[in-house]
């Protein structure tokens, strides 16, 4: 179904608690829905979340948003109002705040879950986890089982002879389940540590693991980055400057690799996202040019010299 009417989303109700400039909030006139919006059994059982995600510029998922404008209300994402159901706190329960970036979603026996958001309301995810862990169950994290061999096991168990594989899979209850397609082609999308599309059901599964196990991934602020990376290339500039002429190229190399070692040990130990790409450019551009401006300054040395 297409564009149901926000009336007609219920028991999905808009959060209420939601502090902060919600114009900056990823924003929607239209939604669909996986049956037709005039399946009223439906619509008043089953609860809703939006799956989208935004692309970057080079086509990949590195945000999931937790909370949505949907014309003028305040909507949860799929991996928040999944999130909502497994607690069972409810829409005014939570608390959405964009300007201290968190989202706060209140557990009736253990401490609230603290999910950190940026100004527009989106979850940096934490990749931890690939295609290959869904079919891995010793590892105790998922356990994937594929539609055709699922509805086999159905027919068995319906014909009174459930199968060991039936027998061994875990129970439901308590338990958080995803349905999605992980077939190559079928809802695909690319992360930033995979170099071919993934299943989109990937995207959610980390995010929420990350959120379940408190284990974040946090961009850093552009101001720290920007005058670090500042700091960094003024000293390596006056080094370059400075040194013998023959080192330069070494230096050079030595930077960019003590940057690139650098980048991934904040990355590893302390997840912190960290960018590369660019200043590694930056950084071969400077050595570059300083070792052009000093070759052509000894060379007009040497003439006059001569």
């Amino acid at each position: 179904g297409e564009n149901p009417p926000v009336d007609k989303l219920l028991p999905t109700r808009p959060l209420t608690q939601v502090r902060g400039d919600r114009s900056q909030l990823l924003s929607f006139d239209r939604a669909g829905l996986p049956f037709d919006s005039e399946s009223a059994d439906l619509l008043n059982a089953a609860y809703f979340g939006f799956v989208d995600a935004p692309q970057a510029s080079d086509g990949r998922i590195r945000f999931l948003p937790m909370a949505v404008n949907f014309r003028g209300e305040v909507f949860a994402s799929l991996v928040l109002e999944t999130l909502m159901l497994y607690t069972g706190a409810s829409p005014d329960d939570v608390v959405v705040d964009l300007a201290g970036g968190q989202v706060t979603v209140p557990r009736k026996e253990e401490p609230a879950l603290h999910i950190p958001i940026d100004a527009r309301g989106r979850y940096y995810i934490n990749y931890n986890y690939t295609i290959e862990d869904l079919f891995q169950p010793e590892d105790g994290i998922f356990q994937a089982v594929p539609y055709s061999r699922l509805g086999a096991m159905l027919v068995e168990k319906q014909q009174g002879r459930p199968s060991d594989e039936l027998k061994s899979l875990p129970a439901l209850e308590g338990r958080i389940v995803l349905v999605g397609l992980t077939g190559g082609g079928f809802d695909t999308v690319l992360t930033p540590l995979s170099h071919v599309a993934v299943p989109g059901v990937l995207t959610h599964l980390n995010a929420l693991t990350n959120i379940l196990q408190q284990d974040y991934f946090y961009p850093t602020p552009a101001w720290a980055f920007w005058l670090t990376f500042f700091l960094l290339v003024t000293a390596l500039a006056w080094i370059l400057l400075t040194v013998n002429f023959v080192m330069l190229t070494p230096i050079g190399v030595a930077a960019m690799a003590g940057y690139t070692l650098w980048t991934y040990g904040l990355f590893l130990f302390a997840n912190l996202w960290v960018p590369t790409a660019n200043p590694l450019v930056a950084i071969f551009v400077l050595s570059f040019s300083v070792t052009v401006f000093r070759y052509f300054t000894q060379e007009r040395e040497k003439t006059r010299i001569k």
